[in-house]
């Protein structure tokens, strides 16, 4: 496979992920057209009904729309340009014919200048209009550039003009030469001259792959602008990091107003309508390198407070559609701001700005930190944990200028009356069973997992139902201290002198009565008392002491009788407890081995879930498990252990223990429950280091968790706290610190053991991809289930959708700080993943023959698999016999041409 034809593959499956997370539970939106100007492009006032009955019947008037039926004069000729019999044709045809929406536009534009000077003026516009489907755009992240049919671009660049001919990104100059700039798009649209589901599906691919790009690309975007057309029906589309919401479809020729509408408000809208975040800023630094300058409002001072960025230090997140889309920056502080950068005077102390977003409803880090902190403050051992949070420069929501106050920014949640827009299946548009070429390959991809150890998600403790979306805020967060989150420490020494004090941080919280939720390596983080970050080659007990761990992230914390009952799932996949993936308690009596049936009652514990302070504990359980799976010494790789690649080993069971689901794995599961789970994981940390391995010591913890839990679950008398909202929680004196302070003293002596070691840690390599196989799927991470089919109406052209009916919080949070290589896709490797975080919002995909139960085929039998004709078992079996020839020949050549080297090398010597 050629390097052209795997980054075609890797753009279309890019897209299709984007697309497949859009279809999870309903994150795509339907509504109607005046409820989508209302709530999605509120901030611009619309014209007047009767302006625009006036502006279309000037356009009728001076033949802009004709005929009858009427339509757009250059718009003709459709029906035979779609006939062409070529796919080249054709596509050259589709470009030609929506070229002329330029003339379309413009003529729009000019009518309503004319009859509504006061309103509608040249220099008022925001954008241009212009089509070009055979020219790319020009982005600042690598290795992404994309054609779209049309595309509304700024009238004014974002970018800086001083730009010494193109953007010089952190990786290197991208040099534009007249391209547009991705970062500087408003609204993209894709065109098909059919109205096939083909058609359809491509458009949605496309629009979706766009803004996912745009959003990772884009710094300062809060939203995407996008429009698709197949033949004359049109949608209009806004992705926000909450949800997509799309209008309903409408036909261009024969509801003109709304086209005219749509076109006014690309033109005329102001930026931060079209979802542009006034706050942030493009400029150049003194090397010429492109940074960010964020503006932050603070409410007491009524002033906006500048900082510049000098080097990204996370933005893995910022790949995923929705989420929270975390960008972590190192900082400066803007003493004076100036366009050109030897005007400007900036602080030379380092700070760190956290951009992202969260639930409306979701406090301040700031805020929860006070309360947190007001409460330590009270009771003995304050001056022991101060020094482990953050200080917090800066805090709360981006507020636009120039009423800050007034104008928080945020994504509002889908209209009140709304439907699920229903996706066709990629693979399957017709929805007509599916077929042998898609059966293979589910076999395939299913052999291949299994083969490589891919565990099975643990039972779900409930179904999917549709996510009741909404509203999400967007914040920054500036921080007094440059730090390091724990993913990027592979020091042995340092790690688990980390998770020592996380543990100590998490003992504390308890007694303050808070729960943290998202306890993972991306949300704790160590600073060094010099303020650097260098990792000296040997660590010592002193230098140890110099590093400090601090606890960020407290969006989620709460107290830990608070919430309201129907609480999201939260937390990092891989570190969530057990208990809180199944949404049950896995620890109650038992005699024996068996469950005690001999209770008169239900056991008290059945009766209730909820999140406590051993779930947070768990969480750094399997973080020091994590290290000891994820990260191995550099001088192992390679090796072999008990005859198998020492790397090999350390995957399987890390692919087992750490699956990107929130519902976890049944192996991770079995770990706490089942003895013989950790004895296998005994045997390989024993065979790759030895039975005096300090590794050995966190498999002792496993077992003082699970009789922790047992000593908490495992009581025919547990008292339980009943809330006001009717909740049932445990006692708060039921969670001891016994347990608290074993784990934390054994980690201490697991970072002891290490002292002196200058052994290299590194992350443990992914698998190599299997050559002697043929490549028919390059894998995508599934962030959602694959797109559901969709029935097609009565006509054929206009979606159909299905009612919400959802409408508990159903939301789920993902922990996003993971550092990560920010690729779309990766070669398949067995496993389905790459190594980025998911989504909190996203779910695994069922198998790729999966469809849709509709009314037509609920309750039917699945389709007889084909029989084998005989002749087409004579062409297998010959088929089979030319493959097994040429590799006889091909180990034939081998062997030749190594006695050659070998013959050559006995001369030589």
């Amino acid at each position: 496979m050629t390097m052209g034809s795997v980054n075609v593959e890797n753009l279309h499956l890019g897209r299709l992920r984007y697309r497949d997370s859009a279809a999870h539970r309903g994150r795509t939106r339907v509504c109607g057209m005046h409820a989508f100007y209302n709530t999605y492009l509120s901030g611009w006032q619309r014209p007047p009904d009767k302006d625009l009955d006036t502006l279309v019947d000037t356009l009728k008037k001076n033949r802009t729309i004709k005929g009858r039926p009427s339509h757009w004069a250059d718009l003709e000729c459709l029906t035979k340009l779609h006939e062409e019999s070529t796919a080249k044709s054709r596509s050259a045809n589709e470009d030609a014919h929506f070229a002329r929406l330029e003339k379309v536009v413009e003529k729009i534009l000019s009518t309503a200048e004319r009859i509504f000077p006061e309103r509608f003026s040249s220099d008022k516009r925001t954008t241009q209009f212009m089509c070009r489907p055979l020219k790319t755009t020009a982005s600042e992240v690598q290795g992404s550039s994309h054609r779209i049919d049309a595309i509304f671009v700024r009238k004014n660049s974002s970018y800086p003009r001083a730009l010494p001919g193109g953007v010089v990104s952190q990786d290197g100059r991208m040099y534009v030469d007249g391209k547009v700039l991705t970062a500087d798009l408003t609204d993209t649209g894709e065109f098909k001259l059919g109205i096939t589901d083909k058609d359809i599906i491509d458009n949605e691919m496309k629009t979706f792959g766009h803004a996912g790009h745009a959003f990772y690309n884009d710094v300062g975007r809060a939203a995407v602008l996008s429009f698709t057309i197949e033949r004359t029906f049109m949608r209009i589309w806004y992705h926000t990091r909450s949800h997509t919401g799309v209008c309903r479809v409408f036909d261009i020729n024969k509801e003109p107003h709304w086209f005219v509408l749509f076109v006014l408000a690309n033109t005329y809208a102001p930026l931060s309508v079209l979802g542009f975040d006034p706050t942030v800023r493009r400029v150049l630094d003194i090397g010429g390198r492109l940074q960010y300058q964020f503006d932050i409002y603070n409410a007491e001072s009524a002033k906006f407070t500048t900082y510049q960025t000098t080097r990204v230090l996370d933005d893995s997140s910022a790949i995923e559609l929705y989420s929270r889309a975390m960008r972590v920056f190192e900082v400066n502080l803007v003493l004076k701001n100036a366009a050109l950068a030897k005007d400007r005077l900036l602080s030379c102390i380092p700070e760190v700005l956290r951009d992202y977003w969260v639930y409306s409803d979701v406090k301040d880090e700031g805020k929860i930190q006070r309360d947190i902190t007001g409460r330590l403050e009270k009771l003995p051992g304050w001056d022991d944990i101060r020094d482990h949070f953050m200080g917090i420069e800066e805090d709360g929501m981006v507020r636009y200028p120039p009423a800050a106050s007034e104008s928080p920014s945020s994504v509002p949640r889908p209209p009140d009356v709304n439907k699920v827009y229903e996706f066709l299946h990629h693979e399957n548009p017709k929805n007509d069973g599916p077929s042998k070429k898609i059966l293979e390959a589910s076999a395939e991809v299913r052999t291949v997992e299994a083969r490589d150890g891919v565990a099975t998600p643990a039972p779900q403790a409930a179904g999917d139902p549709l996510l009741n979306l909404h509203a999400k805020k967007h914040c920054r967060t500036v921080y007094k201290q440059l730090c390091i989150d724990l993913y990027k420490v592979c020091k042995p020494a340092l790690y688990f002198h980390a998770l020592s004090q996380v543990v100590k941080i998490l003992c504390y919280l308890k007694r303050a009565l808070y729960l943290h939720r998202d306890v993972s390596p991306g949300n704790f983080l160590l600073h060094h008392s010099s303020g650097g970050l260098e990792l000296p080659l040997r660590f010592t007990a002193a230098d140890l002491e110099q590093w400090i761990t601090l606890v960020s992230d407290l969006e989620y914390a709460r107290p830990y009788d608070g919430g309201t009952g129907h609480d999201p799932l939260t937390g990092t996949p891989h570190f969530i407890a057990i208990e809180v993936q199944a949404q049950m308690h896995s620890f109650l009596p038992q005699a024996g081995n068996k469950i005690d049936f001999t209770r008169p009652d239900v056991h008290p514990a059945s009766k209730c879930f909820a999140y406590n302070y051993y779930h947070d504990l768990e969480s750094a359980l399997w973080m020091a498990l994590h290290f000891a799976f994820r990260k191995m010494p550099k001088s192992k790789v390679g090796t072999l252990t008990s005859g198998v690649p020492t790397e090999a080993l350390l995957n399987r069971h890390a692919s087992e223990l750490f699956v990107d689901d929130l519902r976890g794995s049944a192996t991770r599961a079995k770990c706490l429950e089942k003895e013989q789970q950790m004895l296998m994981l005994a045997q390989t940390l024993v065979a790759i280091y030895g039975r005096e391995s300090p590794m050995l010591k966190i498999l002792e913890l496993l077992i003082e968790m699970r009789d922790a839990y047992r000593r908490l679950e495992d009581s025919e008398d547990i008292p339980l706290k009943k809330l006001d909202n009717g909740r049932q929680i445990f006692k708060d004196h039921l969670f001891l610190d016994d347990i608290y302070h074993k784990m934390e003293a054994t980690f201490r002596e697991i970072s002891n053991a290490y002292l002196g070691d200058a052994e290299e840690y590194v992350w443990v390599p992914t698998p190599p991809k299997k050559e002697e196989e043929p490549v028919r799927f390059t894998s995508v991470p599934p962030a959602a289930p694959a797109a559901p089919a969709r029935r097609r109406s009565q006509r054929g052209r206009a979606p159909v959708v299905q009612a919400s009916t959802s409408t508990d919080h159903d939301e789920m949070h993902v922990d996003d700080s993971r550092p990560v290589t920010p690729t779309l896709v990766a070669p398949r490797s067995g496993r389905g993943k790459k190594a980025t975080r998911a989504s909190a919002e996203d779910a695994p995909a069922p198998s790729l023959g999966s469809r849709k139960r509709t009314a037509s085929n609920a309750g039917a039998e699945p389709p007889a698999p084909a029989k084998r004709s005989r002749t087409t078992a004579r062409s297998g079996t010959r088929q089979s016999a030319r493959i097994q020839a040429q590799k006889t020949k091909s180990a034939e050549l081998e062997a030749a041409k190594q006695r050659t080297r070998e013959s050559a090398r006995a001369k030589k010597s």
